[in-house]
């Protein structure tokens, strides 16, 4: 009974971690855009200070 049980609490022990690493990339990918934004908007503004 209790060797069933160990393979059914690590399982969801590992989907749980996978749902967190999920969350945790696509916070990762939404961060990166904004700052690619803020680069690209940094540079435009920086050429047109130039002239």
């Amino acid at each position: 009974m209790a060797y069933k049980v160990v393979p059914s609490l690590y399982y969801k022990n590992v989907t749980c971690q996978v749902k967190i690493i999920k969350q945790v990339l696509q916070e990762y990918k939404k961060w990166r855009e904004k700052a690619l934004n803020l680069e690209c908007l940094c540079k435009k503004w920086r050429m047109n200070s130039n002239i």
